[in-house]
């Protein structure tokens, strides 16, 4: 039986206490270093609790592993902090934004707020397309399903709205 997905408050609140206690986490490149981190942590003390060896050598060198990982993903986001232009992949995105998880809540949330106040078709058709790069940052899904819901929602009342006795045409 798996345990239930947390609600997007509590991540919120989690990624904010993550984001108070590690300040000096700046990237996305950084985060994914610090997951995976977490993940061969949680692989150790599990390999501990079974009394696993092997399991434990394994996760050990996994943790090993991602600490080196992490050491090179500050050296990449430091050496991009100081002269972003140097590169513009991609790729290159992750060592230079913060992460994403840090403040998809607060976006989502500003979204939410600004849809409530469309009023037409065309209005709401134009700010998707204005705000499809902030859309895009909300990845949890959690967070993201209930955005899209309303969008699709929103797009259905307004053309629901706008069919002859409204009623949907065919």
């Amino acid at each position: 039986m798996s345990s239930p997905s947390p609600s997007a408050e509590a991540q919120a609140q989690f990624f904010a206490a993550l984001k108070q206690q590690l300040p000096d986490l700046k990237s996305q490149a950084q985060f994914h270093a610090f997951q995976a981190a977490f993940e061969a942590f949680r692989g150790v003390m599990n390999s501990i609790f079974r009394e696993s060896i092997i399991a434990e050598k394994e996760a050990m060198d996994a943790l090993g592993k991602a600490f080196d990982v992490a050491k090179q993903a500050t050296k990449i986001t430091n050496q991009l902090a100081d002269s972003p232009e140097a590169a513009t992949s991609k790729t290159a995105e992750d060592f230079k934004q913060p992460p994403a998880e840090f403040q998809e809540y607060d976006v989502q949330r500003a979204l939410f707020t600004e849809l409530v106040m469309l009023s037409s078709l065309d209005d709401l058709t134009e700010w998707y397309r204005k705000n499809r790069n902030r859309i895009d940052l909300v990845r949890s899904a959690s967070l993201r399903n209930p955005l899209l819901d309303a969008i699709r929602e929103k797009k259905l009342t307004f053309e629901q709205a706008s069919a002859p006795n409204g009623k949907d045409q065919p």
